[in-house]
Parts: structure tokens; sequence; C-alpha cells
């Protein structure tokens, strides 16, 4: 399904810009093992997986919130993931429950870190680029003082 490869995306990205109100548990051995990580805003957690063939995305409800970031798997309520397993094609992830009020609002989550991250994105590359103007400008300054 698209949506979990645009919910990956957008979390990873979000992850590595260090988007405000997105923080990421620390888990011994990642969610579901090496390779997986977990994400929590709110009571809203977002499990990201490379283990597997493609890149996945689940999406976990809790109740609480805890000081023990291992407490978040025991107690986690699973929302968005596996919903077939096909032999050939690979895993298809959607939302498990259908007509519930917080499919929108996590939506709109998600859509809004995208659009923090790609602001910041766009701002460090917009400094990149000046910086490197930058580096030539004084290159080629040094250049013309040395042929003048």
């Amino acid at each position: 399904m698209k949506e979990t490869r645009w919910i990956y995306l957008v979390l990873k990205k979000a992850a590595h810009f260090n988007v405000e109100g997105l923080r990421k548990l620390n888990l011994k051995n990642g969610w579901f093992g090496e390779g997986s990580e977990a994400y929590i805003y709110k009571n809203v957690i977002f499990v990201l997986d490379e283990t597997l063939p493609g890149k996945c995305s689940n999406i976990y409800l809790t109740e609480n919130q805890y000081n023990n970031d291992e407490d978040y798997k025991i107690n986690a309520f699973e929302v968005f993931g596996l919903v077939r397993d096909y032999r050939w094609t690979g895993k298809e992830h959607d939302w498990l429950y259908k007509g519930v009020k917080w499919i929108r609002p996590i939506i709109n989550y998600i859509g809004t870190l995208q659009l923090n991250a790609d602001s910041i994105e766009s701002k460090v590359n917009s400094a990149a680029k000046i910086e490197k103007l930058k580096q030539e400008k004084d290159k080629l300054n040094k250049f013309n003082k040395m042929f003048s």
C-alpha cells in the first residue's frame, strides 16, 4: 500500500531533521528487533522497519506515558499494520480498524510532519548552497590574486 511507504518516508525525514514533537523511543532491540525503530508523538507510536523486504510502517496508540520506553512495546495497541502477507508480491499494510476517530488526526499529523521536514530540508539545502557559493567565490578570489 502506498500509504505505508509515505508514512515511512515522512517519518524518516522528520527524524533526520529532528522535527519538534517527535521523539525516538530508546529501545534495547528496536520494536520488532534490530533494524526497526519507533517514534512517539503524544499517544501515537510510529514504528519503522527495514528488516523485511521493503520498508514498513506500523502505528500504535498508547493510553499512558511511561518513564521506561520498553513499556510502550508491552502496552501499545496496534491500529495500522499488516493486513495481508502475499507469498509472491509482499506484505500489505492498512488501517486495522475502519471508521474510527483516530485515523484523520494521525494522517493530519503526518502531513504536518512532512511540511515541517520539507521546510527544514529546504532551509538546510539553501544554507549549503550559499556556503558552497561562498567557498567558490573565495577560491576565485585566491586565484585572481595569484594572477594580478
